[in-house]
């Protein structure tokens, strides 16, 4: 290292550092706290490498100071080109991003995603030592997506006039913690478009319901894992190598293996006709990628039996003679536990329970409860297996599809949910948030004067997933979002010196107020609420006008979300879901000859409100 990496010889080492006793130690613990969300904060179930964030609106970048031998400190970024050789001198002294490297192809520049990304892939003939680095590797992974993450933040953080302007005028989705009333001095607003953050989550939240809406409730629920062991991530290993000493091959492995399952579920229709699918990407600090499934099927193919359960859901050991490698794998990848008094340290346990409610109760048959998955068939047949020296039977079986597993041999949770009437809770249960720590940082094991921070917890295999550009999110249908204002209080968009004049004129049309116009002059219009006019008419950016279309389009339409507590909006978006053909906002006033004064009054002149106190 003294012979290869310039910076030796400039800047003290941690070794050095570290034997002048001038380094305060600092112990950090992950911390369980009432009140959480167990499925965000739940402790890491492996020991693994990962990165403490603060929260999505944290803005402040990393302190990043180095010592000379001369004893003087300096200053650098993170986007400092010389930062990789300093933070990992084992890697060698290639240089890191900067800003300003052009794309071979185009007039871009390279970002910071795209850079490593690059750098994190195998190629011939190339002798990637970062790529076997084992836990320094982890740290390299999660250390370059904290500074791809924060740079994105810091570039939000630069642009918040913009981002202000859309936000508060109603075109983004609200946040359900926007209006709290401790949210006091200036706040940095992240967009709709900054993944995995709470607009972008509740967005995606009121895009699921729209396509439930229109095309029906879910109707099964399914959970992917990856599986280390794989023979695709096996043979890619070095000698002495471990599936965990490489995230890379993890993520490319499953991320493919995933879109095979996808393909199958949805255009082969394996378990029944796909007519609309919606995915999530998780980690939950296991330290393996999962992925959560949600299909809604055709009329004709939906679950509404026990039969019809049964013919895709199996909750039973099968029969080791008849179908061994089928038993093999559902031995493997199906079993809950051992839990309960025979196993009162498994991570499924709370206050003595199973918080997944294993071992289940023997059934003959399979029925369905009201609002509730169904109750599988697990007969007393006597098949038994032993995991870790304790006896599991029917019981403690995973609900699986036989093919699903015995082809991709993974976990693959299948659940039937068409009973469910609480739709809310599936969609809220996969677009939950990212993985989140309480931390508790304190000086000594007994220090009193404890910080403690709600902060972001990112793996290693989540950091490269999300370096590689692999998809979070996902679903088949895209949802058209319609936005909507008071009068007057349109979105504008304008630059400095510009005059009232100009900003009055460039802003003066929207797509709803050019929706009054259409049925003010358009009898055809007259018949369409304002979420039904995509259907038949096209916007046109340029004119903002809408035109007619030449053919119906099959899309699933929304209006932008509003909570009661605005007041004035909400009532204005209930009336706009509800009478057609509006040709302007007073339009919306009337009602059997009546003039009001609030769209509220009006609403409730229509019936739209059980009595005059309801909100």
């Amino acid at each position: 290292m003294e012979r290869y990496n310039p910076f030796v010889h400039s800047f003290q080492h941690a070794r050095e550092i570290w034997n002048q006793n001038t380094v305060v130690d600092l112990f950090l613990k992950l911390t369980d706290c009432e009140g959480f969300d167990r499925k965000r904060y739940n402790a890491p179930t492996e020991d693994s490498i990962a990165v403490i964030m603060g929260s999505h609106n944290n803005t402040h970048t990393r302190d990043i100071i180095l010592q000379t031998r001369q004893d003087t400190l300096e200053r650098i970024t993170e986007l400092n080109s010389n930062y990789d050789c300093l933070a990992y001198p084992l890697f060698g002294n290639s240089l890191g991003f900067q800003i300003g490297i052009n794309h071979r192809i185009g007039n871009k520049t390279v970002s910071i995603r795209e850079f490593y990304a690059y750098r994190l892939h195998h190629r011939e003939g190339e002798d990637n030592i970062i790529l076997h680095g084992g836990k320094l590797f982890h740290q390299y992974v999660v250390d370059q997506f904290a500074k791809y993450e924060q740079s994105n933040i810091r570039y939000i953080q630069m642009h918040q006039k913009q981002i202000r302007a859309g936000v508060y005028q109603g075109l983004e989705d609200q946040a359900m913690n926007d209006r709290s009333p401790q949210d006091v001095g200036k706040r940095i607003i992240l967009p709709s478009s900054f993944t995995g953050g709470p607009r972008y989550l509740h967005q995606l939240f009121q895009d699921s319901l729209s396509i439930t809406a229109a095309l029906g409730r879910p109707s099964v629920f399914i959970t992917i894992t990856c599986n280390p062991h794989w023979p695709e991530i096996v043979e890619q290993l070095s000698p002495n190598e471990t599936p965990n000493d490489r995230p890379d091959i993890i993520a490319r492995v499953f991320h493919q293996k995933f879109n095979l399952i996808l393909e199958e579920l949805t255009k082969k229709g394996i378990l029944g006709e796909c007519t609309a699918h919606m995915y999530t990407i998780e980690f939950q600090k296991r330290g393996l990628p999962h992925a959560h499934v949600i299909l809604i099927f055709a009329p004709g193919h939906k679950c509404n039996s026990t039969n019809d359960i049964n013919h895709i859901v199996s909750a039973e050991l099968p029969d080791e003679n008849e179908q061994p490698e089928l038993y093999s794998q559902v031995v493997k990848h199906n079993m809950h536990g051992p839990c309960g008094l025979s196993n009162p340290n498994s991570p499924c346990m709370r206050n003595r329970t199973c918080t997944k409610y294993y071992p289940k109760d023997f059934n003959e048959s399979t029925y369905v409860k009201a609002d509730s998955y169904p109750v599988y068939q697990r007969t007393n047949n006597g098949r038994q297996v032993f995991k870790k020296g304790i006896q599991l039977d029917n019981r403690s079986v995973v609900p699986y599809n036989p093919y699903l597993t015995a082809k991709y041999q993974c976990h693959i949770n299948v659940e039937a949910c068409e009973a469910l009437d609480s739709i809310k809770y599936v969609y809220s249960y996969i677009y939950k948030g990212d993985d989140r720590a309480f931390v508790e940082i304190s000086t000594s094991t007994l220090d009193e004067c404890k910080q403690y921070l709600d902060s972001r917890y990112v793996s290693a295999p989540e950091a490269i997933w999300r370096l590689y550009g692999f998809k979070m999110h996902g679903r088949s249908h895209t949802v058209y979002r319609l936005p909507f204002h008071l009068p007057g209080q349109q979105y504008a968009t304008f630059e400095e010196n510009t005059s009232i004049e100009s900003i009055r004129r460039e802003n003066a049309k929207t797509m709803l107020t050019e929706f009054f116009q259409l049925c003010s002059t358009n009898d055809d219009a007259k018949q369409f609420l304002y979420n039904e006019i995509p259907l038949h008419y096209r916007w046109n950016k340029t004119s903002k006008e809408w035109t007619k279309r030449q053919r119906t389009r099959s899309v699933i339409v929304r209006l932008y979300a509003c909570n009661p507590s605005q007041g004035e909006r909400y009532y204005l978006r209930l009336l706009l879901n509800t009478v057609r053909g509006p040709t302007s906002f007073e339009y919306l006033l009337r009602h059997n000859d009546n003039e009001y004064t609030t769209f509220r009054q009006s609403a409730f002149a229509r019936g739209l409100l059980q009595d005059d106190s309801e909100w």
